[in-house]
């Protein structure tokens, strides 16, 4: 609105009428937003796109107050970082699909907001529409999933299914539960992306690694190389490898360096550098911890082994 601002506007209107019943229709949902209208007095708070049937209900809601609603609403407490505020392990684990610690992340973010005081059941519905809403932004933005319109249209009938209950919720435990399947639904649907899209992007993050396996390698640079996200790659590389990208990196580095120990004459030094080492020493002590062995022992070993083998092949040939 031109020269002043929603919560400005609002705050002006209960100064001159306080016993006015206001509801907030926005497409804002940040959580400082909310927790500003609910302490200025809104009766209800309504995000864009608008459902008229959320809207009716919050209207009889009104009609049906028994009192005047109150010109101060119940206080709620100034934001506290990482309390009331979406923790990023929750995000990072619905990103993942990772339905286990999607549920444990939320629980924990449940337990805190309803430890802090006693939440009335509205204002806990305000907030929990935040949620809904900033997961569903979260994973909308999400680079990763973009492109995928299967994946989209999933999050978004998810989306509107969960804000369209919300209304109709009449305890705090009914609404715990509704949120709880919402965050296990859309970790299930990330997990079902992961499971469709993620053997071919790792498989090419993998021919990556073949390729430059003499060269510096990190997570960002291979995430960039197939446009997606680091962390998103890292997940991948987990669900599929069952290890993190350093040591799938560093399980190939050495397998390169066992096959040239074997098939070549060159030096510790220099087959150090083309698997990616530039210190032959921390090459050394690294063979030693995976192989068990050290590059000049696993050479003299498996030498000894071909050799043996050879004579018993030609004594054979003999007989």
């Amino acid at each position: 609105m031109p020269g002043v601002d929603g919560l400005t506007l609002l705050g002006n209107m209960k100064d001159l009428l306080p016993d006015l019943n206001v509801i907030i229709l926005s497409a804002f949902g940040d959580f400082a937003f909310v927790q500003s209208a609910i302490r200025l007095g809104a009766c209800d708070y309504l995000l864009k796109p608008l459902n008229p049937e959320e809207l009716y209900q919050a209207i009889d809601k009104i009609a049906e107050a028994p009192k005047p609603v109150p010109v101060s609403p119940p206080e709620v407490p100034e934001k506290q970082t990482g309390s009331d505020d979406i923790p990023e392990e929750l995000i990072w684990a619905l990103k993942a699909g990772d339905l286990e610690g999607s549920k444990e992340q939320f629980r924990k973010l449940w337990k805190t907001y309803t430890e802090q005081d006693q939440r009335a059941l509205w204002e806990a519905k305000l907030m929990s529409k935040h949620i809904l809403t900033r997961i569903f932004e979260e994973m909308a933005d999400d680079k990763d999933h973009q492109g995928s319109k299967p994946f989209q249209d999933e999050e978004a009938y998810l989306y509107q299914h969960y804000m369209t209950q919300l209304p109709a919720i009449l305890d705090m435990q009914t609404l715990y539960d509704s949120l709880l399947e919402y965050i296990q639904s859309m970790a299930e649907v990330a997990n079902h992306h992961f499971t469709e899209v993620g053997e071919e992007q790792i498989e090419r993050a993998k021919a990556i690694i073949e390729k430059n396996i003499g060269n510096k390698l990190s997570l960002t640079m291979v995430a960039q190389e197939i446009y997606i996200s680091s962390f998103y790659l890292s997940s991948l590389f987990k669900k599929r490898t069952g290890m993190n990208f350093i040591d799938y990196v560093i399980e190939r580095r050495i397998e390169k360096a066992k096959q040239l120990l074997c098939t070549t004459n060159e030096t510790i030094e220099t087959i150090a550098a083309q698997v990616g080492y530039d210190e032959s020493n921390y090459f050394r002590r690294l063979f030693k911890k995976k192989v068990g062995l050290t590059p000049r022992e696993y050479r003299r070993k498996r030498l000894l082994r071909k050799t043996e083998n050879h004579e018993s092949v030609e004594k054979q040939q003999s007989l």
